[in-house]
């Protein structure tokens, strides 16, 4: 079988890549990449690397023509360009990521923030309409485009969708219930990580008592709300690592000022880029971690810090909890972090159990058979 894959330079294409090199067929990847430097794939040979002009192109017709099968990873506005445009026999796969769906669900994005994250929200976007109104404006035009992107590219696009797959089969039923009859496409697994090539690379023993909050300067990580029930222990001998190195720059700034107001001395937020290895070094301190999102996020950090012995918290409404709990994982709730016992570490065969549930989903083995079955369905499909 002959599969197109549409791809953006991002450093785990390699590996889903050397996946898909296992499964015998002929892959063909274009890279969406103005500009056309790579920075992050390393090993894949582009068919072609494309800028935006592509999506309107005989050479898009041409390509698209010349194979059996579409795999769109991430569904960008241009993917749904492409795939709208692909003859009514060709299977088209979605692997979805997250961020380009999670939107798609109701309530959006702000549904997703705890309340006062959200009055954050609310009023960094005030302030920033004061001090730059014609940028406000262009940001209000942008989401009128998106909306509109939303309506007569994305949703028509999923609509001919054959096959998706999502980083936890749980976002699936999400999407199913948001999309209704509007999306019919059958669930296979597929997988950008393996424990074996991902999670356990540069792994190191953790040996601190610090807690980790959060992945980056975004609102979906619900800071403040983690910050309120963390200062009501007694935080002595402790630091609340907060790595804030990427995202939005308003918000780093007032997480900054709360951060520091509610946790004091505690407070230690990353917020300048560090090297891999001094990063892994810092976050090592770190036996306890509170990912206080409400969407699946962080996925490779949650797998390394599993593998490496932490104790996670989550918000129940996360779909990472539920996945990791069906599985017998030992995480637990963030509102168990009102619990006087909260900061114990794991048992070492707690930890052991948790290695066991990674291997189960994330496994070199259960990976490349995943793929397998990922091919196979797309042929399936295509007969």
């Amino acid at each position: 079988m002959r599969v197109l894959h549409l791809v953006t330079d991002e450093k785990f294409i390699d590996f889903i890549a050397r996946q898909f090199a296992l499964t015998g067929d002929e892959h063909r990847y274009i890279v969406h990449q103005p500009g056309g430097t790579l920075r992050h794939i390393k090993e894949v040979k582009p068919w072609r690397i494309v800028d935006d002009g592509y999506f309107s192109s005989t050479t898009l017709q041409q390509d698209l023509a010349a194979c059996d099968g579409l795999v769109v990873h991430f569904m960008t506005p241009s993917a749904a360009r492409m795939v709208l445009q692909a003859p009514h026999h060709l299977t088209i796969a979605w692997s979805g990521w997250g961020a380009d769906y999670y939107h798609l669900l109701p309530g959006g994005e702000m549904a997703l923030l705890g309340r006062q994250t959200a009055r954050i929200e609310r009023r960094l976007n005030r302030q920033k309409a004061l001090r730059h109104p014609l940028a406000m404006a262009k940001f209000l035009l942008g989401r009128v485009r998106r909306h509109r992107l939303q309506t007569r590219l994305i949703l028509p696009a999923i609509r001919r969708v054959h096959l998706f797959s999502a980083p936890l089969p749980e976002d699936y039923a999400l999407l199913q219930k948001a999309l209704g009859p509007a999306f019919t496409a059958r669930y296979s697994q597929i997988n950008y990580a393996s424990v074996e090539e991902t999670f356990a690379v540069g792994a190191v023993e953790l040996a601190g008592n610090d807690i980790l909050v959060g992945n980056s300067a975004s609102a979906s990580n619900n800071h403040v709300e983690a910050f309120e029930q963390l200062a009501q222990h007694d935080l002595t001998g402790r630091r609340v690592v907060v790595p804030l190195s990427y995202g939005d720059a308003d918000y780093r700034k007032e997480i900054l000022r709360q951060g520091a107001a509610m946790l004091g001395e505690h407070f230690d937020p990353i917020v300048d880029f560090m090297p891999l290895a001094d990063y892994n070094a810092h976050i090592a301190r770190c036996a306890v971690v509170v990912m206080n999102h409400q969407r699946q996020q962080a996925l490779g950090n949650i797998g390394a810090l599993l593998y490496q012995g932490a104790k996670l918290f989550f918000d129940e409404r996360n779909v990472v909890y539920g996945f990791l709990r069906q599985r017998g994982a030992h995480v637990y709730r963030t509102a168990e972090l009102e619990n006087d016992s909260a900061f114990a570490p794991l048992t070492t065969a707690q930890r052991e159990h948790n290695k066991l549930v990674l291997h189960a989903f994330w496994g070199h083995d259960t990976v490349a058979a995943n793929t397998l079955r990922f091919m196979d369905t797309l042929r399936q499909l295509n007969a």
